[in-house]
This record gives structure tokens, C-alpha cells and sequence, in this order.
């Protein structure tokens, strides 16, 4: 009789969650695991325009976090912060000075996108 009481109230302890009970595992992805590129829209561009980076990511999903370029050139550098747009692009800093340009974007992604750093050159004419 004592085991029957016993096995019962066991039995409407793990019914109820009190006892044995055990959280569910995350169905969420791992963070950091969706490969991000940046690069620039174009190489060359005008004197005041602004250089525009496109931040791209593995599959079609559009990549979310922010995005820092950095421009320096002849002992100037301009820089800017800012988060990814919907499309994907990025609008980095104005260059008025003509020449040759070296830029810096990096990528801080959130969620389940890699952070990323791209280096590259721009013209100003």
C-alpha cells in the first residue's frame, strides 16, 4: 500500500512540472554564424559625394547590425557610424578632398551575423 501511495504521488508531482521537469532546448540559431562581405558601391566618385558601402551576407537575408568606414588620405580622415539600411547599403563618409582614398569598413553584426572588417580604395575626381 505505502508503494502505491508513494508511486502515485510521484506520478502527480512530475504531471504537475515539480519534480524531474527539465527546460526545453533553444530552437534559436548560433550567434555569429552567417558569413557578412562589405564593399564599395563604386571606386571612383565625384569631389563632396559620399562613399556608399553594400553590406551582403550568405543566402538572401539581408544582413542587420552597424557599419563603420573609415577614409583617410594626405594626413586627413573622416569617419562615420551607422546602422544597415534595409537594402543593405550604407552611406559612409563625404570625401572633398581629390585622391586617392583608403578605406575601412567594418561590419559589427548582430544576431546571427559575423562581424566583418573590409579594406579597399576609392578615387576622388
Amino acid at each position: 500500500m505505502k508503494k502505491i501511495v508513494l508511486s502515485l504521488l510521484a506520478a502527480a508531482l512530475m504531471t504537475l512540472g515539480l519534480v524531474g521537469a527539465t527546460t526545453p532546448a533553444q530552437a534559436a540559431p548560433y550567434p555569429g554564424t552567417v558569413d557578412v562581405q562589405a564593399a564599395p558601391v563604386k571606386k571612383a566618385i565625384k569631389k563632396g559625394k559620399r562613399v556608399k558601402v553594400v553590406v551582403t551576407a550568405t543566402g538572401n537575408v539581408v544582413p542587420q547590425g552597424t557599419v563603420k568606414v573609415v577614409c583617410k588620405s594626405a594626413g586627413t580622415k573622416k569617419v562615420k557610424l551607422g546602422a544597415i539600411q534595409a537594402n543593405g547599403k550604407f552611406k559612409g563618409p563625404k570625401l572633398a578632398q581629390k585622391g586617392k582614398w583608403k578605406c575601412t569598413a567594418t561590419v559589427d553584426g548582430t544576431g546571427v551575423f559575423k562581424d566583418t572588417t573590409k579594406k579597399f580604395k576609392v578615387k576622388v575626381k
